[in-house]
């Protein structure tokens, strides 16, 4: 993704992912949302830390353990409004992973 500099919206759901590397992002300075819904299979997720223009982050509440959300939001420099969760249920959450 790298040569794609400007590119806002990147949709990856329903993929069979089982990782995402920190690197896979690298270059996408001005994503604004970022779809990772509905990858089952997906077992690491290292790689929104460079996403500092992020607004908007889809992803399944059973990933919710895999992402850093304190170190999501310190980098991404305020600009993170809005995280979705899908397929889940408040008993799988740890309410401590969001405070600062």
């Amino acid at each position: 993704f790298k040569s794609l500099k400007n590119l806002k919206n990147l949709y990856l759901q329903k993929n069979k992912f089982t990782q995402l590397d920190e690197k896979i992002f690298e270059g996408l300075e001005n994503l604004v949302a970022l779809d990772l819904s509905n990858n089952h299979e997906l077992k690491k997720i290292g790689c929104l830390r460079n996403l500092k223009s992020l607004e908007k982050l889809s992803v399944d509440g059973r990933l919710v353990k895999m992402v850093n959300f304190k170190e999501l939001i310190e980098n991404s420099k305020n600009s993170l409004k809005t995280i979705v969760f899908f397929n889940s249920s408040s008993d799988i959450f740890d309410f401590e992973l969001f405070s600062l």
